[in-house]
């Protein structure tokens, strides 16, 4: 017997996570839910009637959260904190990614930029093989400091296993010479997808970072400028 509570909590907080995705992916995607497709897509055209989720469109694909499905998703969320007593926990391993956004991000930005001269940004043509990999090796030092985040957080939540797994990967392709792997955005048509290999560094650290901030009700406009 499923525990609707549960689902209702996945499924909101999988569509938030993953606006594009469709029905078939979202238990794949939390890797937690185990819920049958038939009945997924029961339980969102509940969470349709209650107001809680609306389509994205006639012609986009996937669902996203009204303003009522965001608070409702954060209330389960805070509840399934309670209820596990791993409230401080979970918030301190947010606290500590969070102390790896601006490196990440300023990474990704350097990746994509170069300025050869004062105020004379270029586009990264990547033909600076040392340039590069001073840039992969700021990025190996990010990778090094949240992988115990991410193995910590398994621990207290299933539904958090997978992000070690996906960064080690892109890692590994990166360190590979694949270029994109490191802030590629995911294409928008593998709505179908619900972990797409080819995923960049950067695709699967903000969908952590926002999975993150729904789970601890954290204000993304109130965390230290990166």
């Amino acid at each position: 017997m499923t525990d609707v509570a549960a689902a209702a909590r996945a499924a909101l907080l999988g569509i938030r996570l993953r606006p594009t995705i469709d029905l078939v992916g979202l238990d794949a995607l939390l890797g937690s839910m185990s819920i049958p497709v038939d009945e997924l897509i029961t339980l969102v055209g509940r969470l349709e009637v209650a107001g809680l989720v609306e389509r994205r469109g006639e012609t986009a694909p996937g669902w996203r959260l009204t303003a009522d499905g965001r608070h409702e998703g954060e209330r389960l969320l805070a509840a399934e904190l309670d209820e596990r007593v791993i409230g401080t926990s979970v918030t301190r391993c947010y606290e500590q990614f969070v102390a790896q956004n601006g490196p990440l991000l300023h990474a990704c930005t350097d990746w994509q930029l170069r300025d050869p001269t004062p105020g004379a940004l270029v586009v990264n043509d990547h033909s600076d093989r040392e340039y590069d990999r001073a840039v992969i090796d700021r990025l190996v030092d990010v990778h090094n400091a949240v992988s115990p985040v991410c193995d910590e957080l398994a621990q207290l939540l299933p539904r958090f296993a997978g992000y070690r797994p996906r960064f080690d990967d892109a890692m590994r392709r990166i360190e590979g010479g694949d270029l994109g792997s490191l802030d590629t955005p995911p294409a928008v048509d593998k709505v179908s997808v619900a972990m797409d290999h080819a995923e960049s560094y950067h695709s699967i650290w903000f969908e952590l970072h926002e999975h993150l901030i729904a789970t601890v009700g954290a204000d993304r406009a109130a965390e230290p400028l990166p």
